[in-house]
């Protein structure tokens, strides 16, 4: 039987210290639950609306230092390691700071792809519990 525990409970460990999502061709980035148990990205996104609150209710922040307050805060709290990620140029990128903030900002739809899979709650369940559900149906 369904039960809503069994439909919404995810796995605080997979919450904090992340899951790996898979790009194809070996890439992959770990990210942390945006939000949930992740007390870090709830700390820092409340710091930022302190910060900014007032200019995102009034409108009055620009589209990139928007951009760059959120790219900040991921590279911070979300993601957590990649492998295998390069440069357009097929340069391998060390995983830092700096670097994932660029990639976030060169790459909006990767970005866009990593918030919604870091505020997905099924990428953050007990893996097999979720299997096991799943063979069921």
């Amino acid at each position: 039987m369904k039960t809503l525990y069994k439909l919404f409970k995810t796995k605080d460990e997979y919450e904090q210290s992340g899951v790996w999502l898979d790009f194809g061709s070996d890439i992959r980035i770990k990210v942390a639950r945006a939000g949930g148990k992740n007390i870090k990205f709830i700390s820092k996104y409340n710091k930022l609306m302190r910060k900014y609150g007032r200019a995102i209710d009034y409108d009055n922040m620009s589209e990139e230092e928007s951009l760059q307050a959120l790219a900040e805060l991921f590279a911070d709290t979300i993601i957590l390691d990649w492998s295998n990620v390069t440069d357009e140029n097929g340069i391998p990128l060390e995983f830092n700071r700096m670097n994932v903030i660029k990639v976030l900002k060169d790459l909006p739809d990767l970005f866009a792809i990593i918030r919604a899979e870091a505020n997905k709650p099924s990428n953050f369940k007990d893996k097999d519990e979720y299997i096991e559900e799943a063979v069921k149906n």
